[in-house]
């Protein structure tokens, strides 16, 4: 049997930033294992946040923490399987 990785499942392997633990945050993705979920930073970014204001309302945050949520964010849209609706 081949196995093969999902490219959410290779970025996430690929990169330190994320982590994935059950014990925290139950199970969120979360930035470098800190108690800051990527969803909250990117709801920042999709409010209109500016990366300085996202750094200094969360200071453990790195500039490039936000760019890889970002990341992380587009992996994960593009794994999802998203159905069709046609209009009437």
């Amino acid at each position: 049997m081949i196995l093969t990785l999902t490219s959410l499942e290779a970025f996430c392997a690929s990169q330190f930033f994320n982590s994935i633990n059950p014990n925290q945050m139950v199970g969120i993705p979360c930035i470098r294992g800190l108690r800051i979920p990527v969803a909250t930073v990117v709801g920042m970014i999709a409010n209109g946040m500016s990366e300085e204001e996202i750094l200094k309302a969360f200071p453990d945050l790195e500039l490039g923490d936000i760019q890889e949520a970002l990341q992380y964010a587009s992996e994960a849209v593009r794994e999802r399987e998203i159905p069709l609706v046609t209009l009437p």
